[in-house]
Protein backbone atom coordinates (compact mmCIF):
# COMPACT_ATOMS: atom_id res chain seq x y z
CA UNK A 1 0.00 0.00 0.00
CA UNK A 2 3.08 2.44 -0.07
CA UNK A 3 3.43 4.20 -3.56
CA UNK A 4 6.44 6.56 -4.78
CA UNK A 5 4.84 9.55 -6.58
CA UNK A 6 7.00 11.81 -9.20
CA UNK A 7 6.16 14.88 -10.90
CA UNK A 8 8.46 15.49 -14.10
CA UNK A 9 8.91 18.87 -15.77
CA UNK A 10 10.09 18.74 -19.27
CA UNK A 11 13.25 20.77 -19.62
CA UNK A 12 14.66 22.45 -22.68
CA UNK A 13 11.61 21.92 -24.89
CA UNK A 14 9.33 25.02 -26.37
CA UNK A 15 5.87 23.67 -26.96
CA UNK A 16 4.60 26.37 -29.19
CA UNK A 17 2.52 26.41 -32.25
CA UNK A 18 4.99 27.75 -34.31
CA UNK A 19 7.32 24.50 -33.88
CA UNK A 20 8.44 23.44 -37.32
CA UNK A 21 9.55 24.36 -40.60
CA UNK A 22 7.96 27.26 -42.61
CA UNK A 23 7.89 28.81 -45.74
CA UNK A 24 5.92 31.57 -47.92
CA UNK A 25 2.91 30.20 -49.39
CA UNK A 26 4.06 29.84 -52.77
CA UNK A 27 1.23 31.90 -54.38
CA UNK A 28 0.17 35.19 -55.30
CA UNK A 29 -0.41 37.27 -52.64
CA UNK A 30 1.59 35.52 -49.60
CA UNK A 31 4.24 38.22 -49.74
CA UNK A 32 2.93 42.18 -49.95
CA UNK A 33 3.14 46.01 -48.22
CA UNK A 34 0.63 48.13 -47.51
CA UNK A 35 -1.06 51.05 -45.46
CA UNK A 36 -2.93 48.92 -43.10
CA UNK A 37 -3.00 45.05 -42.79
CA UNK A 38 -4.83 42.95 -44.95
CA UNK A 39 -3.69 45.94 -47.76
CA UNK A 40 -0.93 44.91 -49.91
CA UNK A 41 -1.56 47.99 -52.30
CA UNK A 42 1.84 49.23 -52.17
CA UNK A 43 3.62 45.86 -53.60
CA UNK A 44 2.18 42.58 -53.78
CA UNK A 45 4.44 39.66 -55.26
CA UNK A 46 1.72 38.00 -57.89
CA UNK A 47 1.89 34.97 -59.43
CA UNK A 48 4.97 35.94 -62.19
CA UNK A 49 6.69 37.29 -58.86
CA UNK A 50 6.57 34.02 -57.21
CA UNK A 51 7.91 32.44 -60.59
CA UNK A 52 10.21 34.62 -60.59
CA UNK A 53 11.45 34.50 -56.91
CA UNK A 54 11.23 30.35 -56.67
CA UNK A 55 14.93 30.83 -54.58
CA UNK A 56 13.70 33.00 -52.19
CA UNK A 57 10.21 30.80 -51.76
CA UNK A 58 11.99 27.90 -51.09
CA UNK A 59 13.65 29.62 -47.83
CA UNK A 60 12.93 27.67 -45.10
CA UNK A 61 12.29 29.57 -41.28
CA UNK A 62 12.80 26.80 -38.77
CA UNK A 63 11.47 27.19 -35.14
CA UNK A 64 13.13 24.53 -33.11
CA UNK A 65 11.21 22.48 -29.85
CA UNK A 66 14.34 23.94 -27.99
CA UNK A 67 14.25 27.79 -28.93
CA UNK A 68 16.54 27.47 -31.37
CA UNK A 69 15.83 29.35 -34.79
CA UNK A 70 17.36 28.84 -38.16
CA UNK A 71 17.01 30.97 -41.69
CA UNK A 72 17.97 28.24 -44.21
CA UNK A 73 18.24 29.35 -47.76
CA UNK A 74 20.21 26.92 -49.54
CA UNK A 75 22.82 28.05 -52.54
CA UNK A 76 20.54 30.78 -53.67
CA UNK A 77 18.21 33.35 -52.40
CA UNK A 78 16.66 36.77 -53.26
CA UNK A 79 19.14 39.05 -53.31
CA UNK A 80 18.63 43.29 -53.28
CA UNK A 81 20.56 45.84 -54.35
CA UNK A 82 21.22 47.24 -50.61
CA UNK A 83 23.13 43.45 -49.81
CA UNK A 84 25.10 43.96 -53.03
CA UNK A 85 22.73 41.77 -54.98
CA UNK A 86 21.04 42.79 -58.36
CA UNK A 87 17.33 41.82 -57.74
CA UNK A 88 17.48 38.59 -58.19
CA UNK A 89 18.42 34.68 -57.20
CA UNK A 90 22.07 34.93 -55.78
CA UNK A 91 24.37 33.66 -52.73
CA UNK A 92 22.83 34.48 -49.28
CA UNK A 93 24.67 37.41 -48.21
CA UNK A 94 25.71 37.64 -44.33
CA UNK A 95 24.25 38.01 -41.52
CA UNK A 96 21.28 37.24 -42.93
CA UNK A 97 22.30 33.86 -44.71
CA UNK A 98 21.73 31.65 -41.53
CA UNK A 99 25.38 31.56 -40.43
CA UNK A 100 24.40 33.31 -36.76
CA UNK A 101 22.87 31.19 -33.84
CA UNK A 102 19.39 32.89 -32.83
CA UNK A 103 16.72 31.90 -30.70
CA UNK A 104 12.99 32.60 -30.41
CA UNK A 105 10.36 33.45 -28.40
CA UNK A 106 6.75 33.15 -28.63
CA UNK A 107 3.86 35.28 -26.84
CA UNK A 108 0.61 33.55 -27.62
CA UNK A 109 -1.31 36.74 -25.15
CA UNK A 110 0.10 39.39 -27.69
CA UNK A 111 0.23 37.49 -31.04
CA UNK A 112 3.89 37.89 -31.44
CA UNK A 113 6.72 36.44 -31.72
CA UNK A 114 10.66 37.75 -31.18
CA UNK A 115 13.42 36.76 -33.23
CA UNK A 116 17.17 37.07 -31.13
CA UNK A 117 20.01 36.82 -33.25
CA UNK A 118 21.98 39.48 -35.96
CA UNK A 119 20.32 38.47 -39.11
CA UNK A 120 17.51 36.64 -37.78
CA UNK A 121 14.36 36.90 -39.89
CA UNK A 122 11.15 36.08 -41.33
CA UNK A 123 9.79 37.13 -44.32
CA UNK A 124 12.52 39.92 -45.97
CA UNK A 125 15.81 40.21 -44.82
CA UNK A 126 15.50 44.22 -45.14
CA UNK A 127 12.59 44.68 -42.44
CA UNK A 128 12.73 45.13 -38.96
CA UNK A 129 10.52 47.03 -36.70
CA UNK A 130 10.32 50.40 -37.51
CA UNK A 131 12.03 50.44 -40.79
CA UNK A 132 13.77 49.17 -43.52
CA UNK A 133 18.05 48.12 -43.96
CA UNK A 134 19.94 49.93 -46.09
CA UNK A 135 23.33 47.81 -45.53
CA UNK A 136 23.79 44.20 -43.92
CA UNK A 137 26.08 45.85 -41.06
CA UNK A 138 23.07 47.31 -39.28
CA UNK A 139 21.22 44.45 -39.11
CA UNK A 140 19.38 44.21 -35.82
CA UNK A 141 19.83 41.89 -32.68
CA UNK A 142 15.81 41.50 -32.20
CA UNK A 143 13.15 41.61 -34.02
CA UNK A 144 9.33 41.01 -33.03
CA UNK A 145 6.54 40.01 -35.36
CA UNK A 146 2.51 40.05 -35.34
CA UNK A 147 1.47 36.66 -35.80
CA UNK A 148 -2.11 35.38 -36.61
CA UNK A 149 -2.62 31.36 -37.17
CA UNK A 150 -5.02 30.73 -39.80
CA UNK A 151 -5.39 26.93 -39.04
CA UNK A 152 -2.09 24.80 -38.20
CA UNK A 153 -0.17 25.30 -41.00
CA UNK A 154 -0.67 28.59 -41.60
CA UNK A 155 0.10 31.92 -40.67
CA UNK A 156 -0.15 35.18 -41.25
CA UNK A 157 2.81 37.76 -40.23
CA UNK A 158 3.28 40.95 -40.17
CA UNK A 159 5.05 43.90 -39.56
CA UNK A 160 5.07 47.51 -38.85
CA UNK A 161 7.90 49.57 -40.37
CA UNK A 162 6.62 52.75 -39.36
CA UNK A 163 4.69 55.48 -40.93
CA UNK A 164 1.29 53.04 -41.01
CA UNK A 165 3.00 50.89 -43.58
CA UNK A 166 3.23 46.83 -42.74
CA UNK A 167 4.96 44.54 -44.44
CA UNK A 168 2.72 41.10 -44.71
CA UNK A 169 3.74 37.63 -45.47
CA UNK A 170 1.42 33.87 -45.45
CA UNK A 171 3.47 31.05 -44.20
CA UNK A 172 2.96 27.48 -44.72
CA UNK A 173 4.15 24.65 -42.82
CA UNK A 174 5.95 22.40 -44.26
Amino acid sequence: GVFWQYRLIRSGVVATPLTGTWQLAPEAGALGIGPSLGDISFFNCDADCVTLRACYYDDAYVFGSDGSFQNIQGSETWTEGWQGGGDSCGTPVAPHDGSNPATYSYDATAGTFTLNGVGAYVGLAKVFNGGELTSPGDAPDTIVYNVDFIDSNTISVYIDIGGGTFWQYKLVKI
